[in-house]
């Protein structure tokens, strides 16, 4: 009889330690049909010979993105040449060959990241069926990165080769970029982007909490979208950096409430705790070192409010919480305090 009763009380505890640790987000999608083949534009590109290719590419390749991008790779000197003049001119560049070349080296079987594209996808659509599937390609971007749009998600392969890159600090990028420039971090690139095109922003003239918000709701939506991946990826942080935010949480919200930065509407003092950078301005002198307190550190705490809103109302949907756009309401109704 003890043992029977030891064994239901073992069940019971693994009932209320999987409820405990049970994610709401983490949701079955493997019925849910997404189908979304990354086209590689950049080896069609590489191919044209003649006019009836390039001819191909606009047939077979989103035509305003295509017609978009061959216009761009115009010179100034050049600009009545034909579209295949332009691309002849283009290939025979050292530069685009070279990185041409390490592209296809990097980037052999694309099928991985192809995978986790479909796998986002499934997951937006889970929380919204009509959403329209964007048409994915890949191409040569001249390390300008991705273009997105609401039909089209263009993956610069050549802004993902790698922090190490030899061509990066040639090209005047900084070491807070190359970190992020690496082909594990292209999925969580594309859905950004695509969310903050997608869920409405702040209006005109908004304050440093609002905006703080609103970012935090987007990180929220990545969570919903990748809910078993790393935090990490989700913010484009290192691991130290995110360390470095979860242990200094608590000194950061003092600080932004001491110094009255919350209601701040002044642009600079916004850009500081939101834009990306080598880090945020306020918080490098805290850290051991300047690498450890990463930039958007203000978007990090929006993050941190909106899983306290949505822990502590429970009702609310994804689908109600980014259509909110009463920031300073969700901010109050979060009664977030960061742990000491």
């Amino acid at each position: 009889m003890y043992n029977k009763w030891l064994l239901a009380g073992s069940v019971i505890v693994l009932v209320i330690l999987s409820a405990c640790n049970s994610n709401p987000l983490d949701i079955d999608v493997s019925t849910i049909n997404v189908n979304m083949p990354i086209q590689r534009m950049e080896q069609a590109l590489f191919a044209v010979k003649n006019q009836t290719q390039v001819d191909d590419l606009y047939k077979n390749y989103p035509l305003d993105f295509v017609e978009e991008y061959l216009y761009s790779l115009q010179t100034p000197e050049a600009l009545d040449t034909t579209r295949l003049a332009t691309i002849n001119t283009y290939l025979r560049d050292t530069v685009t060959q070279k990185l041409y070349q390490d592209i296809q080296k990097e980037f052999t079987n694309i099928s991985s990241t192809q995978k986790e594209i479909e796998q986002a996808f499934q997951h937006i659509k889970y929380y919204y069926p009509t959403v329209y599937l964007p048409r994915v390609v890949s191409y040569l971007s001249n390390l300008q990165g991705n273009t997105i749009s609401d039909s089209v998600i263009a993956i610069g392969l050549d802004s993902y080769l790698g922090k190490n890159y030899y061509m990066y600090p040639l090209a005047g990028f900084y070491d807070y970029q190359t970190t992020k420039m690496f082909p594990q971090q292209i999925p969580y690139h594309v859905v950004y982007s695509w969310a903050k095109l997608n869920f409405e922003a702040p209006r005109n003239k908004y304050n440093a909490l609002e905006a703080m918000v609103y970012e935090g709701k987007i990180l929220y939506f990545m969570d919903a979208v990748f809910p078993d991946k790393e935090d990490s990826l989700k913010i484009s942080y290192t691991g130290n950096q995110l360390q470095w935010c979860k242990n200094t949480e608590n000194d950061i919200w003092s600080y932004l409430i001491e110094k009255k930065l919350l209601y701040e509407e002044n642009p600079l003092i916004i850009n500081n705790l939101l834009a990306d950078g080598p880090h945020t301005k306020y918080f490098a002198t805290a850290a051991s070192t300047q690498d450890e307190a990463p930039a958007r550190v203000g978007a990090w705490i929006g993050w941190q409010i909106i899983k306290s809103y949505m822990q502590k109302n429970k009702s609310i949907t994804l689908q109600t919480l980014l259509q909110d756009t009463n920031l300073q309401a969700i901010f109050e109704n979060s009664k977030y305090k960061p742990a000491k």
